[in-house]
């Protein structure tokens, strides 16, 4: 914060988003009178009171001020965790701007993403901490535009994808004629900046777009789902500006895509337990090893893979993981034969081997060493992504069992009149709901600039619950369609078969709830 803050300016910013947010008082009002109205909210999750003790203890940092009549003005800088984490990281301070009331006002920037808020009463040091972005996390709605973009992304899914998706599976056929118009519609390039060709939307709209196009595919949304979360976002967050204009234009425009080498053979969920290994040769890396089961990484539009490899040890004695992009191509890497899958047909995956494979230094991605943390970053927005994969199949299914269930009769009476049937349905509508709240909330929080413990926590409840509940819902969708589910000209027999993969992918559920135990504070194994 500058020496020149005027405290006047910042209370009349703040007293009038106060009362603009929540109806509590007029612009202009006492706020310390506001307190108890303000913590009605508590209950909602919008407002946390508590006693502020010894959040204000030991968290001042004064600035100078430029002149006497801002002299008692004081700056400190507000740790987010010690306002019990609401929202995300952010540069706020507490301004005390008169020292005989002792009215403190607890605020950030004003403007399009303002900061923490709250207010504190000495000498009683009750203080009311309101986060603008919690609120819009809490009470999440999609905005009109996020609206007319899902329309839009339907219309596609429905009139490029949703004919042809039963043939593509039983062919085991990758579109890659599909997955360029899908380019074309910018869907690649939804989070990525301008410079590269995308559109510096948020992640909101990600997920809307992989919502839509998994509800008549599955293949096709985890195609976009692992095109921008590991093919481009590893590249966009951690590579160089070099390494970004060589690759991100093709990526975000879809003319091209990238995977994310990390599983193993003997490593999944224990990525520490990687075996590939890059050796520096000079001013060249020789990575030998093997992946599998990676998206993305085998189609004729593939451009390069990114690779998690040990390059040396840590002084304590853990393996040293750094990630290597290496375009296709590359002598000694090579693209195995696409898996058989149970499900997933006409999404592109193989294993990976490279031996001998060498590619230039310049080639790793971000520092050396920081592989793990960067597969760790790179995996929280892929388990809300995937979440909205599972969103989509839910929805799917609902639709399915709902239409279906009016049309079959039996006994001369539709089955939806059965409870049996109609009271399974009724389920999947709540899980729908369910599901949707929880990654749209998930998304809400990254695009807010949330705490990544936060936004860390909401991703594996949201993946957790809808990809679990994603493989119940084509169980009871498969049940409502009867000896009809189990016949593969049934939409719904693909989605039972495509769902199981939701409960593994981007961390199996196991790992879900033990990093959803650890986010509580329990520390398990």
């Amino acid at each position: 914060m500058a020496a020149g803050f005027d405290v006047g300016e910042f209370l009349e910013g703040f007293v009038d988003v106060l009362a603009a947010l929540f109806e509590v008082g007029s612009a202009g009002g006492d706020l310390v009178q506001e307190v108890d109205e303000l913590a009605f909210f508590a209950g909602f999750g919008v407002v946390h009171v508590d006693d502020g003790g010894d959040f204000v203890e030991g968290e001042a940092e004064a600035f100078a001020a430029e002149d006497e009549a801002q002299a008692d003005a004081v700056a400190r800088v507000v740790d987010a965790d010690g306002a019990a984490a609401l929202g995300g990281e952010q540069a706020a301070v507490l301004v005390e701007p008169d020292r005989s009331q002792r009215d403190v006002v607890l605020g950030g920037e004003f403007g399009d993403r303002p900061g923490l808020r709250g207010l504190v009463h000495a000498p009683s040091v009750l203080y009311v901490y309101v986060s603008v972005k919690h609120r819009e996390c809490v009470m999440f709605e999609l905005s009109e535009e996020h609206r007319e973009f899902r329309q839009s992304v339907r219309d596609f899914a429905e009139a490029e994808i949703a004919p042809h998706a039963a043939e593509w599976d039983r062919k085991h056929y990758f579109p890659v004629e599909v997955v360029q118009k899908m380019g074309r519609l910018g869907l690649f390039g939804l989070t990525a900046p301008e410079e590269y060709g995308g559109s510096a939307g948020d992640f909101t709209s990600l997920c809307v777009a992989i919502e839509e196009i998994s509800r008549v595919d599955q293949s096709m949304g985890i195609t976009l789902e692992a095109a921008v979360g590991l093919g481009i976002n590893p590249i966009l967050t951690f590579g160089t500006d070099e390494q970004k204009q060589q690759w991100l234009p093709d990526l975000v425009a879809g003319r091209n895509l990238a995977g994310f080498g990390l599983t193993e053979p003997e490593s999944g969920s224990d990525a520490g337990a990687t075996k590939t290994r890059a050796v520096l040769d000079g001013d060249e890396w020789v990575i030998d090893g093997s992946k599998q089961f990676i998206t993305n990484s085998g189609s004729s539009i593939t451009s390069c893979v990114t690779v998690t490899a040990r390059t040396g040890e840590k002084p304590d004695g853990r393996p040293e993981i750094s990630t290597i992009i290496v375009p296709t191509g590359t002598a000694g890497f090579v693209a195995e034969a696409a898996y058989d899958k149970l499900g997933w047909h006409a999404s592109d995956t193989h294993p990976l081997s490279f031996g001998g494979c060498r590619v230039p230094a310049g080639n790793l991605l971000g520092e050396r060493g920081k592989g793990f943390a960067q597969f760790l970053a790179t995996l929280d927005d892929g388990r809300v992504a995937i979440a909205a994969v599972a969103l989509g199949c839910i929805r799917a299914c609902l639709e399915m069992s709902v239409q279906y269930a009016g049309e079959r009769k039996t006994f001369g009476v539709p089955i939806g009149q059965k409870q049996g049937v109609a009271f399974q349905i009724s389920d999947l509508k709540v899980m729908a709901d369910a599901a949707e709240m929880l990654v749209y909330r998930a998304a809400a929080l990254k695009d807010a600039g949330a705490s990544m413990a936060d936004f860390k926590q909401a991703a594996s409840v949201a993946k957790l619950y809808a990809t679990e509940s994603a493989v119940t819902a084509t169980r009871i969708a498969t049940q409502v369609f009867g000896g009809y589910g189990f016949m593969e000209e049934y939409p719904v027999t693909r989605f039972y078969r495509d769902a199981k993969i939701l409960e593994i992918g981007e961390g199996t559920s196991e790992v879900q709830r033990m990093l959803i135990a650890r986010s509580l504070g329990l520390p398990v194994e």
